[in-house]
């Protein structure tokens, strides 16, 4: 995410993406992912963190079901969720920020 400081994982089993701390492990932040207009969780296949950004990231997320949509979903972890873009515009994605434990 800024090249050192953090791990950023995600499993196409869930539709969280785990922020945590390289020194330590320990979980600092869950972003979950969530289409807004169908209610309905999406799954991570791949992400990558912006070359050029600090906290930026891109995450290409799928639902479950083979025939659903998927997407490219640009994410900015310092901003609220109202910040995130996705790039297929049939989408509405809302990220929501979670304590880890």
């Amino acid at each position: 995410m800024n090249g050192r400081d953090y791990i950023i994982s995600g499993s196409s089993d869930e539709s969280i993406l785990r922020i945590c701390c390289a020194q330590t492990g320990r979980r600092l932040r869950d972003v979950h992912l969530q289409d807004r207009t169908l209610g309905s969780a999406m799954y991570v296949q791949s992400l990558r963190s912006d070359p050029f950004r600090h906290f930026h990231m891109a995450v290409l997320a799928a639902y479950v079901r083979p025939s659903s949509r998927w997407g490219i979903v640009k994410v900015n972890l310092l901003a609220s969720s109202h910040h995130a873009k996705q790039d297929s515009e049939s989408q509405d994605f809302c990220p929501r920020f979670g304590w880890g434990g």
